[in-house]
């Protein structure tokens, strides 16, 4: 019987585990709290309108320098008003329009330019305007602020088809 409660033990210990760091859904309390406050846990409302967007993939001889160059590119972007949605690996996706109190004070063209100007053949830029759902989306563990863009996959593509150090409209044939 030995076996048996070292196999209890086990059990006992991998739900301690799971309990604490793993999250299979919401835990009783959440799920308590999402009955008795259902306004809490609604799902928030997206908008939909003409969403500005630069997909910016960066790169360099080392990791360290890649880091630096999306470094810039954040910067340059903040500065001149641009939403950093977010990070993947070394493409940075920049937008605009999807924070109403927030205009960015140059245009994606004159973005574009100038972080090509600024990284030379260190980026490669697909840049656009999609009209796009936008807002706070995602889930228990993590929501962000940001736009559904529906052409992100197709923008991807010309990103990867696109030469370093050149900037291109979504929509325009990639030159090689």
């Amino acid at each position: 019987m030995q076996w048996f409660s070292e196999f209890m033990q086990r059990r006992r210990k991998n739900r301690e585990f799971e309990n604490k760091f793993l999250r299979y859904g919401p835990s009783k309390a959440v799920r308590k709290d999402r009955v008795e406050n259902p306004d809490k846990y609604s799902p928030p409302s997206l908008a939909e309108g003409a969403v500005g967007f630069l997909l910016v993939a960066a790169t360099a001889a080392t990791a360290l320098d890649t880091s630096m160059h999306i470094s810039q590119v954040t910067s340059l972007a903040s500065a001149n008003g641009w939403t950093i949605q977010s990070i993947v690996s070394n493409v940075v996706v920049l937008t605009d329009g999807t924070l109403p109190s927030q205009k960015a004070a140059i245009d994606r063209h004159a973005l574009a330019a100038q972080l090509v100007g600024a990284l030379q053949t260190h980026v490669k830029i697909v840049h656009g305007v999609q009209v796009a759902s936008y807002g706070t989306f995602g889930g228990d563990i993590r929501r962000v602020h940001g736009a559904l863009l529906p052409c992100f996959l197709d923008a991807m593509a010309m990103v990867h088809g696109l030469e370093y150090g050149k900037s291109t409209k979504y929509g325009d044939p990639v030159a090689q």
